[in-house]
């Protein structure tokens, strides 16, 4: 008999984990979309270039393998809305990787970085080489 781990302990909105939505299509009404519950992350790097600053994010949702997880493919949404109630989109980059153990991770497009400049882009002033 083979060991079945509990994966809901480990995606308990009640400490790391959020609920989000997802839908095979970016403007599919609320009440069309799935929802399903996971960890997600978004680690971040800048790294200076001359004189501009790179920013560069690798978000990624990781959620139990599960039929509607299954079904997601490269170019589905996923819908992040906050306690105040602002929506973030993110594009699904390929295909879940199933991990052996019963975890799904998602990779993850911020939509705003494929459609406009963040307000937030930066660009250094020139410097100067003084030797």
């Amino acid at each position: 008999m083979a060991f079945e781990e509990n994966l809901d302990v480990f995606f308990n909105t009640k400490d790391f984990a959020i609920e989000v939505e997802i839908s095979p299509e970016r403007t599919s009404p609320q009440n069309q979309r799935t929802k399903i519950t996971g960890i997600f992350e978004d680690p971040y790097a800048a790294a200076q270039l001359g004189s501009y600053l790179i920013v560069a994010t690798n978000p990624v949702f990781m959620t139990k393998w599960s039929p509607p997880v299954e079904a997601l493919r490269h170019n589905h949404f996923l819908f992040i809305t906050d306690e105040d109630g602002n929506q973030k989109t993110y594009r699904v980059e390929g295909q879940p990787k199933h991990d052996g153990t019963g975890i799904a991770r998602i990779l993850l497009v911020d939509e705003l970085t494929q459609d406009e400049p963040s307000e937030d882009a930066v660009t250094l002033p020139q410097q100067k080489d003084y030797y």
